[in-house]
């Protein structure tokens, strides 16, 4: 399927000449014969991917290579697919402005609500009604590119003229949550799978025995609402920024140091400016210039501050025309005398602004005294429960598990008779030894402690055998019973993490590792 594994994210700090990673734009790209050029890539160990927005080809190679070659290769790849003799518009390596514009690297940007499936609430009055199919005449054929490595090696697939029309954004589902009445008829997979194992290990259930394993109430409406809620997916920028056709590589490299043209330099300071919503003066700008190069020289960094000023405002950046204290304040950030970063992820801040923090988010990690909180973990016993809840109700289970252990008793005393005789031997011991006339029992005068521990075992397993001789329990559903509850003792402890001040022993939230 395509975009089914996202690769992972490697950094390379190293030569800027050659990469693995390459992007491509190609705003008009044609190929009439696509699985030529897929097929030549796979060929080669190649991977190529798509992204719609810029408009570009993403081409992974399994070992560094620089520009030039990159660019031959890919001509010649993708000319065997029917592409007019120019497609490649312009090419450079993977860096940080893709990454951040793509979402493939973190931005420390405002965080907004990530886009979900549509969640519709069933009400009572509405619970019943069912979406039919659409009619036929709605539905049209689509060829996606995952059809492209379906087909043998040999075929040649015809495509749509525009390459990045293959590529059709995944729809928003609908979610719809069961109301009250209708999530008391329903099952969640846990109790199906429960259901599934006590059947074929003892048979069909009872209405006694299913009341008892799988109790109806507010309780269970919760966990089947909460689990359809489950089913939202929520989709990050990430996970479509590329589109591979291909085989998706194990991973994609992305440059920090890359070769890139002053003018898109600004482009990058530009729209990553606007992404934070800062507003870009001067010292703004030579922050964030500081952070898209990596001059260590500050003389030459300002040399190259005023030329990349010159592109953004495209006049001269006069520099003895500006007050002495923005000057002041541009080197200072310049040489590093002021730091206008965020204490917490070295986002952007404004100079003019107080504090050491972008957001609550960065500031929550640092304690009031100033120190940054250490992490430690320890025992999430709510979600413990919640997991062991999934394999049953634990004294249902229990109690059908304690059935085993008196087996041999039970189908000793399946005749109505034994069971019978055992409470009249008990009756004549009490007699022929007056233990219980003349001890206070603590629950019950009538009885001794011995003769009482005796009566009750005789009434559990008069009750065994009651539910065994009339069908209600079996054994196999006593044995999934023991191995239900097994499950329920080698489930893993999940932990919590707990954010800790060591200085002024303050102890913050828990936040669930996952």
């Amino acid at each position: 399927m395509m975009n089914a594994t996202s690769p992972q994210v490697r950094f390379h700090n190293g030569r800027a000449a050659e990469a693995t990673t390459w992007v491509c734009s190609a705003p008009r790209c044609a190929l009439p014969y696509l699985g030529e050029a897929v097929q030549d890539a796979v060929q080669k160990g190649i991977s190529l991917g798509l992204n719609v927005d810029t408009r570009s080809i993403v081409v992974h190679f399994p070992e560094p290579q620089p520009c030039q070659v990159v660019q031959r290769k890919i001509q010649t790849m993708l000319g065997k697919g029917g592409a007019s003799q120019k497609i490649i518009e312009n090419i450079d390596a993977l860096d940080l402005y893709h990454g951040e514009r793509w979402g493939l690297v973190d931005l420390a940007a405002p965080v907004l609500p990530s886009p979900i499936d549509a969640i519709v609430v069933e009400d009572d009055l509405s619970s019943g009604e069912s979406e039919g199919p659409p009619p036929e005449d709605d539905i049209s054929e689509e060829v996606s590119a995952a059809a492209v490595r379906d087909e043998g090696p040999a075929s040649i697939v015809r495509f749509q003229p525009d390459l990045f029309s293959l590529v059709a954004q995944e729809e928003k589902r609908t979610v719809r949550i069961p109301s009250m009445s209708r999530a008391l008829g329903m099952e969640t997979e846990h109790e199906k799978e429960l259901r599934r194992e006590m059947f074929l290990r003892g048979g069909s259930l009872g209405e006694e025995l299913e009341k008892r394993l799988f109790p109806r109430g507010k309780g269970h409406v919760q966990q089947v609402q909460e689990e359809a809620k489950a089913l939202v997916r929520r989709r990050t920028q990430a996970e479509s920024a590329v589109w591979w056709i291909s085989d998706p590589p194990p991973f994609v490299t992305v440059c920090t140091k890359p070769n890139m043209h002053m003018r898109r330099r600004v482009e990058w300071i530009l729209w990553k400016a606007e992404k934070l919503e800062l507003e870009l003066t001067l010292p703004v700008f030579m922050a964030l210039f500081k952070q898209a190069t990596s001059y260590v020289d500050d003389e030459n960094r300002l040399k190259q501050f005023k030329q990349a000023v010159k592109i953004w405002k495209g006049a001269s950046l006069e520099w003895k025309d500006l007050p002495s204290e923005m000057r002041m304040l541009i080197k200072s950030i310049n040489e590093g005398r002021l730091d206008c970063y965020c204490k917490s992820c070295r986002r952007v801040l404004d100079p003019k602004k107080d504090g050491a923090f972008c957001s609550p988010s960065c500031a929550s990690l640092y304690c009031s005294c100033g120190a940054k909180f250490a992490l430690r973990s320890s025992t999430d016993w709510e979600r413990l429960g919640v997991l062991q809840a999934r394999q049953g109700p634990y004294s249902e289970l229990l109690d059908l598990a304690c059935m085993l252990q008196c087996k041999n008793d039970v189908e000793a005393c399946r005749d109505r008779e034994t069971l019978c005789t055992k409470f009249s031997l008990l009756t004549e011991r009490r007699a022929r030894e007056k233990c219980c006339a003349a001890i206070e029992g603590l629950m019950d005068g009538r009885w001794c402690a011995r003769c009482l521990r005796d009566f009750q075992r005789l009434n559990v397993l008069g009750r065994y055998v009651e539910q065994i001789r009339s069908g209600k329990v079996s054994w196999g559903h006593c044995e999934a019973a023991a191995d239900r509850l097994k499950k329920m003792q080698e489930i893993q402890v999940p932990k919590l993490e707990e954010k800790y001040c060591a200085s002024c022993e303050t102890l913050t939230k828990r936040v669930r590792i996952r």
